[in-house]
């Protein structure tokens, strides 16, 4: 079953070439995996990782919009079941610290942001391992994270301040971080949340 849910995978590739006469039948294929939810039945599989990173790698790769678009509705779909799953690898990444997982651990946070653009609740089980990175002893780890954290925190249609108050409490923290490019990075990140996030401001600005 494993086999043949990687081939099917592997077949999404020839969306990459909208020229190609082949391109409708891979497009009709995604189409078809995203409305009948297919990919659910992987979750009975003793190791379904192995799908979903290849399953990443794929869809992500891939610059052609329609596709693109599929897939975020294929995800969409499917949240609550692929969301353990999610959890799971950026787990063994974050917290065991396993780089070899795959290719795309040393692109780790620009996946949590684009998932997080996808739909928040794909990262439910992610936030509390990046409140763990926040306390890092590693300063310039501190500084990765709060790097991605400005940017879930202050865009426009973000409500993950008031959703997750543990971790924003956290990041305010970084404020005062004994680490220069820290603090900079934090300070830098208040003037733009602001624009967006005006109810955020007795936070931003408070004692």
């Amino acid at each position: 079953m494993q086999d043949i849910f990687l081939f099917i995978t592997r077949q999404l590739k020839g969306l990459e070439d909208t020229k190609s006469p082949q391109f409708n039948r891979y497009f009709y294929l995604l189409e078809n995996l995203a409305w009948v939810k297919s990919y659910n039945i992987c979750f009975e599989l003793e190791d379904c990782n192995e799908i979903f990173i290849q399953l990443f790698k794929t869809l992500f790769s891939n610059l052609n919009k329609q596709a693109f678009d599929l897939a975020k509705v294929l995800l969409k779909r499917t949240v609550q079941t692929i969301e353990p799953c999610i959890a799971n690898f950026f787990n063994q990444v974050l917290v065991l610290g396993k780089s070899s997982v795959s290719d795309l651990s040393e692109h780790v946070f620009d996946l949590i942001q684009e998932l997080f653009a996808i739909d928040p609740n794909l990262l439910v089980s992610v936030m509390p391992q990046l409140e763990f990175k926040l306390k890092s002893n590693d300063g310039e780890e501190r500084l990765a994270v709060v790097k991605l954290l400005a940017k879930l925190f202050g865009s426009k249609d973000s409500d993950l301040a008031n959703q997750n108050r543990p971790l924003w409490q956290c990041f305010l923290g970084r404020f005062n971080d004994i680490h220069v490019p820290v603090r900079l990075e934090s300070v830098k990140f208040a003037s733009h949340c602001l624009m967006n996030h005006p109810d955020l401001a007795k936070d931003l600005t408070g004692p």
